[in-house]
């Protein structure tokens, strides 16, 4: 089992997510200028797209009624379903949806910048970016890193990228518009900060080389084929071991991901997508 990551969250006030003691309760603000241990906070998978979030401590964020307002609080020692907070990516960044239909968001209440589950829409104060005090270079990346959190990837075109079968080999392309059951992806971080990426079933994705450097669902166990540099992470650009960049291209009627581009281009971002298959 690979090791969670730590991971911080920062509002558009430039400040930290932090864990706010006031005696007997505490709550989550945007308050610091600056990482300390109360802005670490894990990431969990909860389903459909859903996560959960939580201190090093184990406690997790939950929304808490305080009659006409609801708060974010570090409360729970067992999630439930007040602990469960849709994912979606916007502009690079972290927006979170509460089981209350509402969007968190930074409310600045008598001085104090509050993460409240407040708005019926997302505006700048509802997008959060998110740190790896390790890796900046993973930014919205690091969200899924190590945490079995499930993601996809979508192509310029607009269409998921995808395990496809080819007789023995189980390339990499991008077919359809849909998120389908094998656009789900898992991804873990390096010793060295690069990632891999890999299948439900645990098939590492990794460049093969048949004259042609395809990306396919290929190894059990992870090597140096298998790893590639973050590049960036808004929209995603990744490097393989042999220096080039993955890319769409379409050969014939198919639209491979392969490892072949020397220069960046628009055929070689990709949106990160929470998978929610």
């Amino acid at each position: 089992m690979t090791a969670q990551e730590i991971v911080a969250f920062k509002a558009d006030n430039g400040k930290f997510w932090s864990v706010i003691n006031y005696g007997s309760s505490n709550t989550i603000e945007a308050a610091k200028s600056s990482l300390d241990c109360f802005c670490e906070f894990l990431v969990c998978p909860a389903s459909c797209g859903k996560i959960y979030i939580k201190t090093p401590h184990g406690m997790y964020l939950s929304r808490i009624n305080h009659g006409a307002t609801d708060i974010i609080e570090p409360a729970k020692k067992t999630p439930d379903v007040y602990c469960e907070f849709q994912l979606f990516i916007q502009d690079g960044k972290m927006v979170l949806k509460a089981d209350n239909g509402k969007y968190l968001s930074r409310i600045n209440r008598g001085g104090k910048d509050n993460i409240e589950p407040a708005k019926q829409h997302i505006d700048e104060y509802c997008l959060f970016e998110v740190i790896d005090p390790k890796n900046a270079s993973l930014g919205i990346l690091a969200l899924f890193a190590n945490n079995c959190v499930p993601v996809s990837f979508k192509t310029d075109l607009g269409h998921f990228w995808s395990v496809v079968q080819n007789g023995d080999a189980h390339t990499i392309e991008a077919p359809d518009s849909a998120m389908t059951p094998s656009a789900e992806f898992l991804m873990e971080k390096t010793p060295c900060g690069k990632i891999l990426l890999k299948t439900p079933q645990n098939m590492y994705l990794s460049r093969i080389n048949r004259g042609i450097d395809f990306i396919e669902a290929a190894k059990a166990t992870a090597d140096v084929y298998c790893q590639y540099t973050v590049s960036h992470s808004y929209k995603m650009v990744l490097q393989a071991d042999n220096g080039k960049y993955l890319s769409r291209i379409r050969r014939g009627s198919t639209d491979n991901i392969e490892a072949a581009k020397q220069d960046i281009d628009v055929f070689c971002q990709f949106d990160v997508v929470p998978y929610s298959g």
